[in-house]
This record gives C-alpha cells, sequence and structure tokens, in this order.
C-alpha cells in the first residue's frame, strides 16, 4: 500500500478477540509477524489505501454515503488464499448491503483521489480479513491448512462502524446503526504527546548548549551593552560563537542561556544582561537540579 489514508470496517466484540487469537496463534507457529505487528486489527478494507488532496470533500462525500444505510451485515465463514498475492485469509460472505456501500464509496471517491489500488475500480471485490502475509514465504499450503485443521470461524456479524485512517491513526468514524459521526479520542492525544517529546527535546539541546558553554568559557562580569566575553582559544572561540548564533536563532532572538536559565530549577553561573538579569558563575561545569 503506498497511500496515506484507508477506508475500513473493523470487528468489534467476541469476534474480534476470536480472531486476534487466531492471528497470533499462526503468527506463533509459523513466524509470520506482519499482520500482528505491532497488535492485530481484524478488519475489512472498503477503499485505499489511497491520497488525496481534497480532505474536507471526502469526509463529507463518506458521511453521506454512510447516511443512507442502516444496517451492514456480513458473514465470516472460514478460510481462502490469494496465491497470486500470498495472502491467507478469513472468507467474508458479504451481503447486497456491504457491497452496495464499497461501491458508493469507490464511485465517490475516485474521481477526487489518487494512488488507490487498482482493484478498487472493480465492480465486484473479494472482501476478506487478512490473517496472514507478506512475511510467510513458501508457507501459504501449509498456513491455509493448519488454519482449516484447528479453527473453524463463523460468525454473523454486522458492520457497526465504519473507520477512517490516516496511517495507523484514526481520523474518525461513523457508528452506522446510530447514524451518528465520531470524532477520535486519541488523535488528539497522540498530537499532544508529539509536542510533548518535540518540546523535551528541544529543552534538553538547550540545556547541554547552556553546560557545553560554560565548559568553554567563564563568564566575567557583563559590560554596558549587553556583551559577556568569548574564549580567548581560537578553536572555542569559533565553537562558542557558532553555539551562541545557533541558539540565539532558534530562541527566536533571545540568547540560549537566557532561555535555558528560565528552566533550571536553581540558579547556574555565568551573566547575561541582555535577558533582564544577572547570573553568578565559577569556572566549570554548573550544578543544577533536576538534571539526568
Amino acid at each position: 500500500m503506498s497511500g496515506r489514508y484507508l477506508n475500513q470496517i473493523r470487528t468489534g466484540g467476541e469476534v474480534k478477540q476470536q480472531l486476534r487469537e487466531i492471528m497470533y496463534d499462526v503468527a506463533e507457529q509459523f513466524d509470520v509477524q506482519a499482520a500482528v505487528d505491532p497488535r492485530p486489527v481484524p478488519h475489512i478494507t472498503l477503499f485505499g489505501s489511497y491520497d488525496t488532496d481534497q480532505g474536507r470533500t471526502v469526509k463529507q462525500r463518506l458521511i453521506e454515503i454512510f447516511e443512507g444505510f442502516d444496517a451492514v451485515p456480513y458473514r465470516i465463514d472460514g478460510f481462502d488464499v490469494f496465491r497470486d498475492l500470498n495472502v491467507v485469509y478469513f472468507d467474508v460472505i458479504s451481503s447486497e448491503e456491504l457491497r452496495s456501500l464499497r461501491r458508493a464509496i469507490s464511485r465517490e471517491l475516485r474521481s477526487i483521489c489518487h494512488g488507490y489500488p487498482e482493484h478498487d475500480t472493480n465492480y465486484f471485490h473479494d472482501f476478506h480479513i487478512t490473517l496472514a502475509f507478506k512475511d510467510i514465504g513458501g508457507q501459504l499450503d501449509e498456513i491455509l491448512e493448519y488454519a482449516q485443521t484447528q479453527y473453524d470461524p463463523q460468525f454473523d456479524c454486522y458492520a457497526t462502524r465504519v473507520t477512517s485512517l490516516d496511517g495507523r491513526s484514526i481520523m474518525w468514524e461513523y457508528d452506522i446503526p446510530k447514524g451518528k459521526y465520531l470524532k477520535s479520542i486519541m488523535r488528539p492525544l497522540l498530537k499532544h504527546r508529539s509536542r510533548q517529546r518535540k518540546h523535551l527535546k528541544h529543552t534538553r539541546h538547550l540545556m547541554t548548549t547552556t553546560i557545553l558553554l560554560h565548559h568553554l568559557v567563564g563568564f566575567k562580569e557583563s559590560v554596558p551593552g549587553g556583551r559577556h566575553d568569548s574564549p580567548a582559544n581560537g578553536e572555542e572561540r569559533v565553537l562558542y560563537n557558532s553555539i551562541c548564533k545557533d541558539q540565539t536563532d532558534s530562541c527566536g532572538g533571545e540568547p540560549a542561556l537566557a532561555v535555558s536559565r528560565r528552566r533550571l530549577d536553581q540558579p547556574t553561573s555565568g551573566c547575561c544582561s541582555t535577558s533582564g538579569f544577572r547570573l553568578t558563575h565559577s569556572r566549570g561545569l554548573p550544578q543544577a537540579s533536576g538534571l539526568a
């Protein structure tokens, strides 16, 4: 799959748990991890993966399609394979509603999306839930025989929710029985965690720079105009000036020492009159609490 977005039906409840157990067992027996890494998510793909620069229109069209359905039944019935793709799957017997849903999605999205698989243009479709793929090598028939010998999945199901994904992240879902659009709870949380990681990385970089600056030079009392002495040694002076310029740029024009000073629990050494306060210092590495 080369596209970014994906629309799928995910199984739920007891059915999901039983399918997961089968997927984990097959993965362990045959050392095939692609379908269970990082965790198995039994699902029926409806369209994609695909790319688009008209995300709002895609969303609007999908919701309009989903609003036309009250129930979408299907049946999981045994196992089968796609030999040309080297895939073992749970066979899905589609209902007229499921076939109509997929055809409507394909018809409405193809004109505003690109990069989708060729089979998404087909009128007929082999609905399935992947059991093992990608890393199964020459074990296709062995996996199929094992699955058919050990298990006999027979489940009558309903597509309660249709999920829209950006990669592995859920963007939003639509609850078909309730006729309700659902925002993703996890997506804002994942964005928040990503911002936290970036902030922590930047803070650590500032603190590391501060320690390096203190190691390169023992600051003297600041002179009028807010300047502080740079190292006398030529190589150290070049490094010192480079660090100061880099950190001043990254902090919006404020010296790195002024920024990092506010992030330490205890005063460090040195001085910087440009920030409006003074730091007392001694040569060598600063001692600050809360630093690992």
